[in-house]
């Protein structure tokens, strides 16, 4: 683990996690993708007693833990309203990535479809937890009600921005609400905390954190201006515009997985598009198409 302040600890993985430490009690801030991510984390925190897990959000690499840690330690779960309706019910993550119709079978798999975890406590942006000395925020973009968790001089950001390389693995960054997370990427430029630690990538001090944000933020403005114009030279449907982006990025589409999460977050730059006034829907010979204004 690494210590970013005295009782805070980053906990690093595929999913970087987040410790809290008080007295002979920890918190934890997600738990990973599976059981095996739950189980190194039981291992990170040796003698102390887990006592409360929090969730930013409902995607399973971040809640996959949640149910061999609750099972071994009786630890509460907090998360806020919307996101844990999620965990309670993890089949909604499959079928909302396949528009809300049963999933192709591929998509039950540990990276889309978590054991269930029904949280105790519902959390909300602005409050504060004394008992632990959290600030709870509001970071939506890249899920409906995503949290970020504040202790002291270190935040815990989740997905709210992407480290440099995994900006550059993934290409598209998931997001479902564009503008959303364009004010939450403003909203993290001000933060005044000393450690920024995201989900994907290297805990950041102050400036490294505006400069990857500032990143993800041209990352997003590209993919708005290429969607743009693609749209100007003629009237598209929305996987022509993912096929349009992905060729454009150099990205290649593997698997039904990956298509359905790059196919999520172009609808969500389109729908950002529209709100905007700058492009809106049509409808050609019973297709659904995107022309610009």
């Amino acid at each position: 683990m690494q210590e970013l302040a005295e009782g805070i600890y980053l906990h690093p993985g595929a999913v970087n996690c987040g410790i809290i430490s008080r007295g002979g009690d920890a918190l934890v801030i997600d738990t990973g993708l599976d059981k095996e991510a739950g189980r190194k984390l039981l291992k990170a925190l040796g003698e102390k007693s887990l006592k409360v897990i929090i969730n930013t959000h409902a995607h399973a690499d971040h809640f996959g833990g949640n149910d061999f840690l609750t099972k071994r330690t009786g630890a509460e779960v907090w998360a806020s309203r919307a996101e844990g309706a999620g965990m309670d019910n993890p089949e909604f993550e499959p079928v909302f990535l396949a528009a809300g119709s049963a999933p192709l079978r591929e998509m039950y798999s540990r990276f889309f479809l978590a054991p269930r975890s029904t949280p105790g406590r519902v959390l909300t942006g602005g409050e504060r937890i004394t008992d632990w000395d959290l600030e709870i925020l509001d970071l939506p973009g890249h899920s409906i009600e995503q949290l970020g968790v504040a202790c002291g001089e270190v935040c815990f950001t989740a997905d709210a921005f992407l480290g440099p390389e995994a900006l550059t693995k993934h290409g598209i960054p998931f997001n479902v609400d564009i503008t959303a997370q364009l004010n939450t990427l403003d909203l993290l430029a001000d933060l005044p905390y000393h450690w920024f630690v995201p989900a994907h990538g290297e805990a950041r001090e102050r400036e490294g954190m505006r400069r990857d944000v500032e990143q993800n933020r041209n990352r997003i403005e590209l993919i708005l201006e290429l969607i743009a114009g693609y749209l100007a030279e003629g009237p598209l449907n929305l996987e022509q515009v993912v096929k349009r982006v992905c060729d454009s990025l150099d990205l290649t589409v593997g698997n039904p997985g990956q298509f359905y999460l790059f196919r999520t977050s172009i609808n969500a730059y389109l729908t950002h598009l529209a709100a905007k006034g700058m492009v809106r829907p049509m409808f050609e010979a019973n297709c659904f198409l995107w022309e610009r204004v």
